[in-house]
């Protein structure tokens, strides 16, 4: 399988993020919040980077890549003892801060959409690190959940 440019999770996070955005504008009567309210998002924003930043961190010390490239090894240590997908959560959590500091009902989509499309993607993450890494991958997947 490969996945390339648009294609791959980064982009449609880039993506939704500007979603939200535009859709902050397209229907600004959608505001169901103002300030100081809003900055309920920001703890959602530092959770999803600090939660994106030490998954990355873990696969740099693994020596392992993200995005589809092929695996070398199963990273099972901090938050991979827990979800097989922190990174996405991290990104979903993200996500969801921004809707929130956009104070919008609309902009609740954008995560919903990300939320969608990462899960197919693990769909398909899963059944290529299965082929590359096989029972190792097979037992980590036994023990841990996929998302929460």
């Amino acid at each position: 399988m490969k996945v390339k440019g648009l294609d791959l999770p980064p982009n449609y996070f880039y993506l939704s993020i500007l979603l939200a955005i535009a859709l902050k504008f397209i229907f600004p009567r959608g505001n169901f919040m103002g300030f100081p309210y809003i900055l309920i998002g920001i703890p959602f924003i530092l959770v999803g980077l600090l939660l994106i930043a030490w998954t990355y961190k873990l696969f740099m010390k693994n020596k392992t890549p993200e995005n589809f490239s092929r695996s070398k090894a199963v990273v099972k240590e901090g938050p991979y003892e827990v979800s097989r997908n922190p990174m996405y959560i991290g990104a979903v959590l993200f996500l969801i801060g921004i809707s929130l500091l956009l104070g919008n009902y609309i902009t609740f989509i954008s995560p919903l959409i990300l939320l969608i499309i990462l899960n197919r993607f693990v769909l398909l993450e899963e059944k290529k690190i299965q082929r590359e890494l096989g029972k190792e991958y097979l037992k980590y997947k036994e023990k841990t959940r996929r998302w929460i």
